[in-house]
């Protein structure tokens, strides 16, 4: 036992951390300060234990960190973010390499990006995490990247479930160098006919998913099992349609009758987009059951699924936390520059169906356990009505909104002028920076604080403060050119080509669980959810 490492090589498992602290240099034991105690904490939450598994650090001396990440040791640097190892930080490693090469575990949990790097050559952590890889060095040792200890101690308390949730798979690993991944067979590029028989085939369930480019499906999935699936493509910018006329429009009618029975239940991610797009380009309904695993992980785990303090909800966390299959989705990238690697967009594609297929099971059982079934179904039941407002989208009176535009624009090019001009100096109301600068600096009034950061601010409610107080008139008209901007963003968009204004809607949008709208998947509309009050005026009764 040393501050690097303990435990018995003969493990299964070998825990692959960065270096000791200061807790470690004194205590002689690596893993025992703040950080130590959160791994400890996890192992056992996985069903593990501290003295089951081998320790190392992949650097034997205490190091220091960047604000950009960067780790440095004795003054030199190690390592960084975007570009890896130094050659100084790589040879110092060398020990820690040796010592792996010559353990009997079968795999190995990286502790972090640098470990993850050392390993894999995949540095990302927040990517890689959960994803069990084949190590580089030493040749046929598991990989199970997580994020290190020391992270949730820095107000991510919430990534604490990643870390436990990747030593249960370190833990489901144990036994064996092999990987547990699901055997799957991908059908890629395939015959019109072989196409044809696959739908004609799906009777019960299926996972899908479509890509899209330029405002069309580019591609579509099938997955009526965990493993199996078929991408089928329709075409390759640049290269034109992959199939007849003919062809294309049966396999539409294939498609359509898959979404259309009531009998055949669907599986996906995000299916309101998928539903949507297919019922606004395709004239396809979708009809039956419709099983999310957005919308079913939000539910069970919404402060995992809030971006800001957990993971997201995007179909890369929710394949880390149920399935074996390594990230996959950086893929994603050539979706408008398929020609370049079709093969591998179209795998993407099918991957997409394949791990909603195996998530959803267990998703749905944690569903039934915690007696939330209910509450998803009642998120499922306004899916129809917002498929439909996607659709139709609402009428509005394009010449009066103009009108109010260019009223807008004007008052605040008016009112700008006058706050120039009693100002003695340019001045944007809508830069809290220069606002300061003038309030605080050039009036000498005595700054305001903000209550989160402690510094100045001119926000609205500084702005109004300093009115009262000392009734410049300067401060009045920064607010109402405020008002007016915001009033400007409601006015100021782009409709669709029938001339009517339409949105997107997300049924698990905010982190408590709201429905959510945002701009089309064209960049036309708006969030119609918070539209102000006087927008009704430019709505018109719709009699079609």
């Amino acid at each position: 036992m040393s501050v690097y490492e303990e435990g018995d090589p003969n493990s299964d498992i070998v825990l692959v951390l960065e270096a000791p602290a200061k807790v470690e240099m004194r205590e002689g034991r690596p893993a025992v300060g703040p950080a130590g105690g959160v791994l400890d904490t996890c192992l056992h939450q996985a069903g593990l234990i501290r003295r089951e598994c081998y320790i190392l650090n992949i650097w034997e001396k205490p190091v220091t960190k960047g604000k950009d990440g960067a780790i440095f040791g004795a003054g030199k640097l190690l390592w960084t973010s975007k570009k890896g190892f130094t050659d100084t930080g790589l040879r110092l490693t060398d020990n820690c390499l040796r010592r792996l090469r010559k353990c009997k575990a079968n795999v190995a949990v990286t502790l972090g990006a640098p470990a993850t790097d050392l390993l894999t050559d995949k540095g990302q952590i927040l990517k890689w995490r959960g994803s069990p890889l084949k190590a580089i060095d030493p040749e046929g040792l598991t990989v199970i990247p997580t994020i290190h200890p020391a992270a949730s101690l820095r107000g991510k308390f919430l990534w604490r479930y990643g870390i436990i949730a990747d030593l249960d798979k370190a833990r489901k690993h144990r036994h064996s160098k092999k990987l547990l991944t699901m055997d799957r067979e991908i059908i890629l590029d395939p015959t019109y006919e072989t196409c044809m028989d696959f739908m004609a085939a799906i009777k019960d369930s299926t996972a899908t998913d479509i890509e899209c480019y330029n405002n069309a499906v580019s591609c579509l999935s099938f997955a009526p099992s965990a493993n199996l699936s078929i991408c089928i493509p329709l075409f390759v910018p640049g290269e034109g349609h992959r199939w007849t006329e003919r062809e294309e429009i049966n396999i539409w009618k294939g498609v359509a009758r898959i979404m259309d029975d009531k009998k055949i239940d669907k599986i996906g991610q995000n299916l309101t987009f998928d539903m949507g797009f297919l019922y606004e380009r395709n004239n396809i309904i979708t009809r039956g059951r419709v099983w999310d695993t957005m919308i079913a992980w939000s539910i069970l785990y919404p402060e995992l699924a809030d971006k800001k303090n957990g993971f997201g909800k995007g179909l890369d966390v929710i394949t880390s936390f149920f399935t074996n299959e390594p990230y996959y989705k950086d893929d994603r990238k050539l979706w408008d520059k398929i020609d370049l690697d079709p093969m591998t967009f179209w795998r993407y594609n099918a991957r997409d169906s394949l791990v909603c297929a195996e998530a959803w099971p267990i998703l749905f059982k944690e569903l039934q356990e915690t007696a939330n079934i209910s509450t998803y179904e009642l998120v499922e039941d306004i899916l129809p009505t917002l498929l439909h407002m996607m659709a139709s989208g609402v009428k509005v009176n394009k010449d009066q909104l103009e009108e109010t535009r260019i009223n807008v624009n004007g008052q605040i090019a008016t009112l700008q002028l006058e706050l120039e001009e009693i100002a003695g100096m340019p001045i944007n109301p809508l830069s809290p920076k220069q606002c300061c600068q003038y309030f605080y600096g050039f009036k000498g009034i005595a700054p305001y604080t903000s209550y989160k950061t402690g510094n100045p601010t001119c926000d609205d409610k500084a702005l109004q403060r300093i009115f009262r107080k000392t009734n410049l008139r300067e401060a009045k008209l920064c607010q109402e050119i405020r008002g007016l901007t915001k009033q400007m963003s409601y006015l100021d968009f782009e409709f669709d080509p029938d001339d009517r204004l339409r949105c997107s809607y997300n049924p698990q949008g905010t982190k408590f669980g709201r429905l959510s709208s945002s701009k089309t998947i064209r960049g036309t509309g708006l969030n119609m959810l918070n539209l102000t009050p006087a927008f009704k005026k430019f709505m018109e009764p719709d009699y079609e």
